[in-house]
């Protein structure tokens, strides 16, 4: 089942990243590794919420995941979902 959720490029570390559910906090390579100054940036909320911060392009990307996969997922560490390498998804326009 494809459909689509909201997520960051960060073109320093060349990562897509997304928050895969509520309060599922997701940062790009460079954010998680460079404490000061920040590089980078974050999204935080899953489906319910975004709160964004740092610097990143926001992306509406395509998944095939369902919820329950994505909690699964972040609940147990497994972190096969979140981050993609490269420049995914369809940036969204500035208003």
């Amino acid at each position: 089942m494809e459909r689509e959720v909201l997520g960051r490029y960060c073109p320093e570390c060349d990562v897509t990243y997304f928050s895969r559910t509520r309060h599922a906090f997701a940062c790009c390579v460079c954010w998680e590794e460079n404490k000061e100054p920040r590089k980078g940036g974050y999204i935080d909320g899953g489906r319910e919420y975004c709160r964004v911060g740092g610097k990143g392009i926001m992306v509406m990307v395509t998944i095939q995941q369902t919820d329950e996969e994505l909690a699964k997922d972040w609940r147990t560490k497994e972190d096969k979902y979140g981050r993609i390498k490269g420049a995914v998804g369809t940036p969204l326009k500035k208003s």
